[in-house]
């Protein structure tokens, strides 16, 4: 009993320091880039956002989303056909200081087309070409020449011009209502180049940007650490709040813990070395109850949010695999799938069993339109797989499953597919995967059968939609490799469409083209319940929206006096 006291007194003697003006978080997997035109992941989006601006992004506030500018001055002068952009940019904007600098690097219009030729550029291998392929006048030929030797970065391209110093002319091939938004995305962001060309492949882990925090540290697989831009312009906290107004980041730091594993994350978050919690769902008990708090979180004052993803989890299928491009197969496949006890199993009924690939709250979307082959029926599986001529799945190879993670939800949600379809005669080989191993495969066509998440890029269906249309094929992100004419031809079409009854007309139809063709098991749209810590303030989510951490405030003398309590 004496030493139980003393070990007592001795850990509420514990101090913590009051004035760490510091953001912890963590992300689920490794993150892999801070390189724009390679954060096509959501770990690498977030991160690299942090350090890097791009000409807009969506308002941090309002609901629904609202593109504002970023680096651009004000919204861009549209000319009468829709073609022409005129953007204007913000004056005495700078690159982060770097040695590579002789004196502060002031960010102009030439910054932006660099980027942009980067991204275009093949030798670069970026995936997310497809943001701006197609899209602005001369680019692809550019792309084209410049992988024959017959143009360089000192090429002029008439879609992309700088009219002076700070003023730009983008010239599209056709009117697009998404473009604003695509301007938006980390594939854009803005690079200087002679820090590119100094660090070549290491530029990924040599950050410098304009953002609102600069990279101090990485140790792969372990942290990252920024800390606070102190030139910082670009933006103040927006109308709305009562921090309305005021210079930004209010934070001095930033801490990333990488940790992939549901068991530390929720010890740091109990402690208070974390701010922020996304839990498993292992843990989810742990604090929510029939989607509120429970007592026992309500007393050490954490608070919960609980916003809908824009997004689709899905099982994708090679349709070029010679026993998947079956579509009697992915139908019996689908079937075989019951999404109901998987919102149940994995995701304590904070879901929504997805029925295409159109998530809650985009145009389009409809709760109640259904599909046969996303309602649960075995019998009627086992049907289809022999009308497809493998009864019983006789005939059928093992197909390789990749899971895109090496943690337990991973492995337990594969091991439920891997049960269901069992019973449908159909086998399953798991292959678990780090998460560059697992696009690796991806990209390569390596994958039989996969488990993904998209995460919407921007607030419309057509960033769905472009996930299946064939010019997308792997390595870009068709990575089901689907390819429908009659698809393609609706998909080309809503495209020179503005927002209207007509477009989401074709959306509608897009999307019961492919509930029928089941290129995926449409699983489900997540919940995503957040805890967070009684200090952290004006967190806002929403997932398409990455530069957030400049908007958050902490109160350190109170996560001081709280976790010294906690460690009592």
């Amino acid at each position: 009993m004496i030493i139980l006291l003393l070990l007592t007194c001795l850990s509420c003697t514990k101090k913590f320091e009051a004035n760490d003006n510091t953001f912890y978080t963590y992300t689920r997997e490794n993150v892999h880039t801070l390189d724009p035109i390679h954060a096509h992941d959501l770990y690498s989006h977030q991160m690299s956002a942090q350090v890097y601006e791009g000409l807009y992004h969506f308002h941090y506030l309002k609901r629904p989303m609202d593109v504002e500018p970023l680096l651009a001055k004000e919204l861009p002068v549209i000319s009468a056909d829709g073609k022409t952009y005129t953007i204007p940019l913000k004056e005495n904007i700078y690159f982060h200081a770097n040695p590579l600098f002789k004196k502060p690097r002031l960010f102009v219009a030439e910054d932006f087309i660099y980027s942009i030729l980067r991204l275009a550029d093949p030798k670069n291998r970026s995936e997310s070409y497809w943001v701006l392929e197609n899209k602005i006048v001369g680019l692809d030929e550019w792309r084209k020449n410049i992988a024959q030797g017959k143009s360089d970065y000192s090429t002029p391209i008439s879609g992309l011009k700088a009219i002076d110093k700070h003023t730009l002319q983008i010239q599209l091939t056709q009117p697009n209502y998404q473009f604003l938004q695509n301007l938006t995305m980390a594939a854009t962001f803005v690079v200087p180049r002679e820090v590119v060309e100094y660090y070549g492949a290491e530029f990924g882990t040599h950050a410098v940007g304009t953002g609102a925090f600069r990279l101090d540290t990485w140790i792969r697989g372990s942290q990252i650490r920024f800390s606070k831009n102190p030139n910082y312009n670009t933006l103040r906290f927006p109308a709305g709040s009562a921090d309305e107004g005021k210079s930004l980041p209010f934070v001095d730091r930033v801490v990333v813990y990488e940790i992939p594993e549901a068991q530390p994350q929720f010890l740091l978050f109990l402690k208070g070395d974390i701010d922020i919690l996304q839990p498993h769902k292992d843990y989810q008990s742990e604090f929510i109850k029939n989607a509120k708090l429970n007592d026992s979180a309500k007393d050490k004052n954490f608070i919960l949010e609980l916003p809908a993803g824009v997004d689709v989890v899905y099982v994708g299928f090679n349709t070029e695999n010679s026993f998947l491009k079956n579509k009697k197969i992915r139908q019996a496949l689908s079937l075989a799938f019951d999404r109901k006890i998987s919102v149940d199993k994995f995701y304590n009924f904070l879901a929504i069993p997805a029925h295409g690939p159109i998530p809650p709250g985009l145009d389009g979307y409809d709760e109640n339109r259904k599909s046969m082959f996303t309602d649960y029926n075995l019998e009627l599986a086992k049907k289809w797989l022999s009308d497809a001529g493998y009864p019983n799945g006789k005939g059928l190879p093992e197909f390789n499953y990749e899971l895109s993670s090496t943690n337990s939800i991973s492995r337990q949600q594969a091991e439920f597919l891997k049960n269901q379809l069992a019973l449908l005669g159909v086998k399953i080989r798991l292959n678990a995967n780090t998460w560059p191993q697992f696009n690796d495969k991806l990209k390569k066509k390596k994958a039989d059968i996969f488990e993904q998440a998209w995460n919407a890029d921007y607030a419309d269906p057509e960033n769905f939609f472009q996930l299946f249309y064939s010019k997308n094929i792997s390595p870009g992100p068709n990575v089901s490799n689907f390819n429908n004419k009659t698809f393609d031809a609706l998909y080309e079409k809503s495209k020179n469409l503005s927002p209207s009854p007509k477009r989401t007309t074709i959306y509608i139809e897009m999307e019961k083209l492919l509930m029928e063709e089941c290129p995926w098991i449409f699983h489900v749209h997540r919940l995503r319940p957040l805890v967070k810590q009684p200090w952290l303030h004006n967190h806002k989510y929403e997932i398409m929206i990455a530069d957030t951490m400049k908007y958050y405030k902490v109160d350190a003398p109170l996560r001081a006096q709280l976790k010294e309590q906690r460690s009592c």
